[in-house]
């Protein structure tokens, strides 16, 4: 069944991403871990508790449904509270700081400050950070915090406290990953924080310190092994091109792999070829109700793009999935889409950081991960 998150045991295909984010922190780098949705990032991150080196704790975050600074020191402080191998005395000087905070269970799980405390969390908490660091450095261990959907948390902070009181949080948590020597920050999010700062305001980028880090699909082997077990428990009377070709249609993205399987097995098949597959794409897709978590992309550029979000769906419009916008080409695209070529430029640049495309010097402008594009097309029934 698509959807959920495996046991770590289960994740397959990023034990090599995640040895080169943790190569990273050791290295002392903050990173940012940005990509579209169900490409697997969140799966990957709680994973990697489970892989650090001696010396090192990691534990994780997800602020979904945060829309408070109250409520994110809350849930920062109940993550790292829960932390059983972290040194006693590096917990108790965290838990000596949220000493006079009144700690409720408040809606969807989320933890709650007392209102009285709520006023100064944002502060206590950077205090809370530098006093841990000091203490695990003291220990010669290491903290890796690894941050889900904090581009969200900020824009839902903005939304209910204002925008000065979200920018006032991405400053102070620059300033806590700046001084700290033993804490590493992970954060990740399909939303980039260059909209975020648009939203707020933010004139300095405040993420640059941090490092990205490439992730995207799973490689061709492990892709190949997941569809071919996805497809035993479905039907073995297949032909081996079954298997290639799902791996084909999914982009190998392990949701959509997921999700096009689950597809053919409601259909209850004696036997598959590779028309089954495509058909099951196509009906997945069509599907509002069920291809909603891969296709918010489609959504999300009347959110972000604004004015800018006619030219945007022009441009992604006249791009097959596996064609380019060549360079010498750009002013007959102008020509045909109405627009300068400024106009033109700057839009590709966000459609690259959002992204949905990527530029090569030989071949120009070409979509990402092709099967967004055949997504995009198919939905917008072009």
């Amino acid at each position: 069944m698509p959807g959920g998150t495996p046991d770590h045991e289960l994740v397959i295909g990023r034990d090599d991403v995640i040895g080169e984010i943790l190569a990273a922190a050791a290295a002392g780098v903050d990173q940012l871990l940005a990509d579209p949705r169900r490409m697997g990032k969140t799966c990957a991150m709680k994973r990697l508790r489970h892989l650090t080196p001696d010396g090192w704790g990691s534990s994780f975050a997800d602020f979904q449904g945060v829309s408070t600074v109250g409520e994110f020191v809350a849930r920062a402080f109940q993550q790292i509270n829960e932390q059983a191998h972290l040194p006693a005395r590096a917990i108790d000087s965290v838990r000596g700081f949220f000493a006079g905070a009144t700690l409720t269970a408040g809606a969807g799980g989320i933890v709650q400050l007392s209102k009285t405390f709520e006023s100064d969390a944002i502060e206590t908490f950077e205090q809370a950070v530098l006093s841990l660091d000091a203490k695990l450095s003291e220990e010669q261990r290491h903290l890796l915090l690894c941050w889900d959907e904090v581009p969200d948390l900020v824009e839902s902070i903005a939304e209910r406290e204002g925008i000065a009181s979200a920018a006032s949080f991405l400053q102070t948590f620059r300033r806590i990953r700046q001084s700290t020597r033993s804490i590493r920050w992970l954060v990740a999010g399909s939303v980039g924080f260059h909209h975020i700062r648009d939203r707020i305001g933010v004139e300095v980028d405040v993420v640059n310190d941090m490092q990205g880090v490439p992730f995207g699909p799973l490689n061709e082997p492990h892709a190949r092994w997941l569809a071919d077990c996805l497809l035993d428990f479905i039907v073995r009377d297949r032909v081996v091109e079954v298997g290639e070709r799902l791996v084909e249609r999914s982009g190998r993205m392990p949701f959509l792999l997921h999700a096009i399987a689950h597809q053919i097995w409601q259909r209850r098949p004696a036997a598959l070829a590779q028309s089954d597959v495509d058909d099951a794409f196509v009906a997945y897709v069509n599907d509002t109700d069920k291809s909603h978590a891969v296709t918010h992309f489609l959504a999300r550029i009347d959110d972000y793009y604004a004015e800018k979000a006619s030219l945007a769906r022009a441009i992604l419009d006249g791009l097959t999935p596996r064609g380019t916008i060549q360079f010498d080409t750009i002013e007959e695209f102008t020509k045909a889409i109405s627009a300068s070529r400024d106009q033109l430029l700057a839009v590709l640049d966000l459609l690259k950081l959002d992204h949905y495309l990527i530029e090569s010097v030989r071949s120009g402008f070409s979509w990402r991960y092709p099967v967004l594009g055949e997504i995009w097309h198919q939905r917008r029934r072009i």
